[in-house]
């Protein structure tokens, strides 16, 4: 219990000196509050009886996830993006996870007179003079921003993405606070390490508040898969967009996560969910250019009809505010792991793991086998790896992975939000990871072309190289070799499936028996 009032109190202190600004003061203190009340929850249950151990802690995951979903609605800005970050971290209780999710595309919405005054500041003009329509009523609200419908003077329907006033200065106090904060957990709860995210916060917030950098990344996106048929990325409308201020084709769709409004459309929500898996493949794999911020809110679905009127699902991509580039060697190291992780070529496997993550390399190989029943670790190699590694806690975990190239850290982070809604929507691992270690084959095949500058402003290329008679035969025989492999993971997962059945329905079938004789 003194460990907590020792952090508590300067959680407070430091909250209150994080900002000479008012305001951001009363909003530190009111998180230094919420996380004092938090941490008592926490120590009392860590104080109880065995007999209602189980029960108190998960009233304090209860009462943590309302007391910050609260507190993240009533910030807002910052404060909503952490939780979504927080909503994604595997090591935050699952009460505070799927809490903190609401945030997702339920954000707090700010007055339309807050919305016209950006835009005066912004474009020079109010709502009603830059559009020949605009509804007053956010379409979606967002952490940084919110969205309404317009209609330009063209007669163009358009989407108007306006972000919130003031926040840069808020975000800089807020961040300030969070890191006082995480300091405070990792000496109230010894190995639970939450630091990390506030860098990687900040970063991602100083890119996700210049507008015209989404905007151009939308673009390059769109360039990326013209000639790839399943992907959608709004059109942006330049003349209506600033840095605060992005306006772009209004596109209407389900939310890829609404099982009932994707079976409407006439659609299996397995095969959209494997055409996103796709899609996400083809970003890391090929491109090299990777959204980091897939979670159901920014994914939509919708119906599109080709030339010889058979329907098909399409993917709607929304807020590109934040990508990673996979630059040449490392896309291509990363494709090379894939396959002979797939291939169990154990020689590749550690030399290109070592290239990546040094002596740590071998975590690599289980994070990405995670789920596959034929090549994941058993429990035996897990204990080894943990104790050649030395990892006890999830802080241990996260600083090895911290050693990783930080772009290809963000994909492994797109990649395990885009696992979560494959699998929500019924797809197996499986099936996922043919499509993945597929297209990791083939982007060995393809090269980039690089410019000097930064991502938005002049980004590389990949295009598939000319291989010749030679190099084209040794690229069918490693997609043949690949695709068997897989062919046998998909058998273990049939005969794993089809004992479980067996089982279930003998013990079902054998039930009456037992209670008859019993009788």
């Amino acid at each position: 219990m003194r460990r907590v009032a020792v952090a508590s109190t300067a959680a407070l202190g430091l909250a209150w000196a994080s900002d000479a600004d008012a305001s951001a003061g009363v909003r530190g203190a009111r998180a230094a509050w919420t996380w004092c009340a938090c941490a008592w929850d926490y120590a009392k249950a860590r104080r109880s009886s065995s007999e209602h151990e189980e029960e108190r802690w998960k009233q304090a995951h209860e009462n943590t996830a309302a007391r910050l979903l609260e507190l993240a609605k009533k910030h807002g800005g910052a404060y909503v993006k952490a939780a979504q970050m927080a909503a994604t971290v595997r090591a935050v209780p699952q009460e505070v996870r799927e809490a903190l999710a609401q945030l997702h595309d339920r954000a707090p919405v700010r007055p339309f007179a807050e919305v016209d005054a950006s835009l005066r500041a912004s474009l020079g003009a109010g709502a009603m003079e830059l559009y020949a329509s605009f509804e007053e009523q956010a379409a979606a609200a967002a952490s940084l921003a919110q969205v309404h419908r317009a209609r330009t003077h063209d007669g163009q329907d358009v989407a108007v993405k306006v972000q919130h006033a003031g926040l840069l200065k808020e975000a800089q106090a807020d961040i300030a606070t969070f890191r006082w904060l995480a300091k405070a957990a990792k000496v109230l709860f010894e190995g639970f390490e939450l630091e990390w995210m506030v860098p990687e916060l900040e970063r991602n917030l100083e890119k996700e508040l210049d507008f015209v950098r989404e905007g151009k990344n939308a673009e390059r996106t769109a360039k990326n898969f013209a000639h790839r048929p399943g992907l959608v990325v709004p059109a942006i409308v330049w003349q209506l967009t600033t840095k605060q201020v992005l306006t772009m084709e209004w596109t209407d769709g389900s939310k890829i996560t609404d099982v009932d409004g994707i079976e409407k459309m006439g659609f299996k929500p397995a095969l959209v969910a494997e055409k996103m898996a796709q899609v996400f493949a083809d970003m890391i794999f090929l491109d090299g250019f990777v959204h980091c911020d897939p979670h159901p809110g920014n994914l939509l679905v919708r119906s599109r009809k080709d030339t010889r009127g058979n329907v098909h699902p399409e993917i709607v991509l929304l807020d590109h505010g934040l990508y990673v580039e996979l630059k040449d060697p490392l896309r291509r190291d990363w494709c090379l792991l894939w396959k002979s992780l797939v291939l169990q070529d154990r020689k590749e496997l550690t030399e290109v793991s070592r290239k990546l993550l040094g002596p740590f390399g071998e975590i690599l190989p289980a994070i990405l086998s995670y789920g596959s029943s034929r090549l994941e670790l058993n429990r035996e190699q897990r204990h080894e790896l943990r104790s050649k590694l030395k990892m006890s806690t999830v802080g241990d975990f996260v600083r090895i992975l911290e050693d990783l190239p930080r772009p290809l850290l963000l994909a492994l982070r797109s990649n395990g939000l885009v696992r979560n809604v494959v699998q929500e929507l019924g797809v197996k691992e499986n099936k996922r990871l043919r499509i993945q270690a597929m297209t990791a084959t083939r982007g060995l095949t393809y090269r980039a072309h690089h410019d000097q500058g930064t991502e938005a402003d002049a980004p590389f290329r990949t295009f598939r190289e000319p291989l010749g008679i030679w190099g084209g035969t040794m690229h069918l025989v490693d997609l043949a070799r690949v695709r068997t492999r897989l062919d046998l993971v998909d058998f273990a997962f049939f005969l794993r499936e089809a004992t479980q059945w067996l089982v279930h329905f003998c013990a079902g079938f054998c039930a009456p028996a037992v209670r008859l004789l019993q009788a």
